[in-house]
């Protein structure tokens, strides 16, 4: 979910902000992170970290498609909270 996010909002981001989809970025969050001095390791496991809060979320939401549709929709909102502040701090220390 969090790379599936971090696709779409980035997009979603560019295109608000009137840029071609289709030209080379630095725009996703792992690039956010390195941008704002993160180190590689530190970047790559955020987004590991990212990835098993989803993955605890859909196994503890499992057992019927009304829970499954709640875990969706926390790691969906999970997720554009993330992205949000990762754009904020960039842009704070630009």
């Amino acid at each position: 979910m969090p790379w599936l996010s971090d696709v779409l909002l980035t997009m979603a981001w560019r295109l608000k902000e009137g840029q071609r989809l289709l030209d080379a970025h630095k725009e996703h969050l792992y690039q956010l992170a390195l941008r704002r001095g993160a180190s590689h390791a530190y970047a790559a496991t955020s987004l590991s970290a990212q990835t098993l809060v989803c993955a605890v979320l859909a196994f503890v939401f499992r057992s019927s498609a009304t829970s499954e549709l709640l875990a969706l929709s926390a790691a969906a909102v999970f997720a554009l909270i993330i992205h949000w502040r990762a754009r904020r701090m960039v842009a704070v220390r630009a």
